[in-house]
């Protein structure tokens, strides 16, 4: 085998990596969005053999707030390498993105990676866990794909919430107001590590393909608190909403109630039959649960933190991270990684 040089990805190199995939194929569109940032730049880098590219890795760089410090913390995306070329291109290609920013981060992942994290250094601190609520049961239950009986059990189990009538604590007037591209991005609180969801960032999220978003300035009692930011999409009929990401709010659990009410309210008005969501810090978890959600899949949160700066450190991670957002959002997350021809995705 030739030797493999390891560099930055081109315009030029796209339709090499997308390759890699065969047969599966990628919606160019996505493609281009998910690798480039705001201005168009290219995040990511290739293997290459002779005139070949045989592995891709790409990453997303986030700035997140912790005891009033920021650090850069990187999600690494799209890891993949012709199966023949193995560990000459895999542990290459990442090594690069582990020289960006100040920890390196994946939430999830396939049983490939997690035999491979532990030898760069990463760790598992904590589970993610990913919500789903149905808020339209009959909807919901025609887009099963299941036998009669599994979508009658799955739907009643995930509709439980519209059954809970737990009162909401009167916490100050709260208000959604939608985001004009103009008002300052907050992130909230920094008691606990959390992107600090800047403005670039969100309106990167704001242009995917075939996805409406809607980003908020949440204002309490007059003042801004926080940013929230929702997605709906609908393919052949079937509506799914997304809560994206909401800023971390500190302590009190009605005051996420509340925010997520709200939320919660404007997809369901959007025809959303379900709505998504992912949560590590326990307030947030709490009022999730209290408000009618229910865990659908648990998550490893993969940290590698050379410093240190994170031990016992309290995570706020939404589906803002890395590109979590627009994945799944169509019949959620079941359908597992695979092994697909001689291209082992990572």
């Amino acid at each position: 085998m030739e030797e493999i040089l390891i560099r930055q990805t081109t315009a030029a190199d796209l339709e090499g990596v997308a390759k890699l995939w065969h047969p599966r194929r990628r919606d160019p569109d996505i493609f281009r969005w998910l690798l480039a940032d705001s201005h168009g730049r290219l995040r990511s880098f290739v293997a290459v053999s002779g005139e070949k590219i045989v592995g891709h890795i790409g990453y997303i760089i986030s700035d997140y707030r912790f005891n009033g410090a920021s650090y850069k913390g990187v999600f690494t995306i799209e890891w993949l390498v012709d199966e023949a070329s193995g560990k000459q291109a895999a542990l290459p290609l990442y090594s690069k993105v582990l020289k960006m920013g100040d920890f390196t981060f994946v939430i999830g992942g396939t049983e490939v990676v997690w035999k491979i994290y532990p030898l760069l250094k990463f760790k598992t601190p904590l589970q993610v866990s990913r919500f789903l609520k149905v808020t339209r049961p009959l909807p919901y239950l025609k887009a099963l794909n299941h036998d009669p009986l599994r979508k009658i059990v799955k739907t009643a189990f995930y509709s439980r919430g519209l059954l809970l009538r737990k009162p909401l604590p009167a916490n100050g007037e709260l208000a959604l107001v939608p985001y004009d591209g103009n008002a300052p991005i907050l992130p909230g609180s920094d008691l606990a590590v959390a992107n600090e969801t800047q403005k670039e960032h969100i309106e990167w999220l704001m242009k995917v393909p075939g996805v409406d978003a809607y980003p908020f300035t949440l204002r309490k009692d007059g003042k801004p608190a926080g940013t929230a930011l929702c997605y709906v999409q609908e393919i052949e009929g079937v509506v799914c909403g997304r809560i994206v990401h909401v800023s971390y709010l500190g302590k009190e659990v009605g005051f996420w109630r509340q925010v997520l009410r709200q939320l919660e309210q404007f997809l369901t008005q959007k025809g959303c039959c379900i709505i998504t969501t992912l949560a590590s810090d326990p307030h947030f978890v709490q009022a999730l649960k209290q408000n009618g959600h229910f865990v659908f899949r648990e998550s490893p949160f993969w940290l590698r933190d050379p410093k240190g700066r994170f031990e016992g450190a309290s995570w706020h991670l939404t589906y803002l991270e890395g590109d979590l957002a627009y994945r799944d959002m169509y019949m959620y997350d079941f359908v597992p990684p695979k092994k697909i021809n001689s291209v082992l995705v990572l």
